[in-house]
């Protein structure tokens, strides 16, 4: 059963109004089924020894992945950046470990 959505990023827009100030929005894809999943004692120590402190599990349905490098929640709208991604105990599933990111935080992946 799933009890939360996520959404990726679709991309960003820029504008440049009348007196040329440039605003990029970023423009978000349709809500994505998840299940919010508590940290176990071996995704921490998995997390502490690639080199970041997670925290938090997002799984989805498999097919919904691309390898999105960050995702929103829906219900908060906190952004979040998937720090590793793994086939879940159903093969059906993707997990993402995921760390929160601070808000008004620009990152650009590429």
């Amino acid at each position: 059963m799933w009890t939360s959505a996520i959404c990726f990023s679709s991309g960003t827009v820029t504008e440049e109004n009348e007196d040329g100030i440039e605003t990029v929005t970023e423009s978000w894809g349709n809500p994505i089924r998840a299940n919010f999943k508590d940290l176990t004692r071996d995704d921490m120590i998995m997390a502490q020894q690639l080199g970041f402190t997670a925290e938090v599990n997002v799984e989805i349905h498999k097919g919904s992945y691309g390898g999105q490098s960050y995702f929103k929640d829906v219900k908060t709208g906190d952004v979040y950046d998937v720090k590793r991604s793994f086939v879940g105990d159903h093969k059906m599933n993707v997990v993402l470990t995921s760390i929160k990111r601070e808000r008004g935080k620009a990152v650009n992946y590429g």
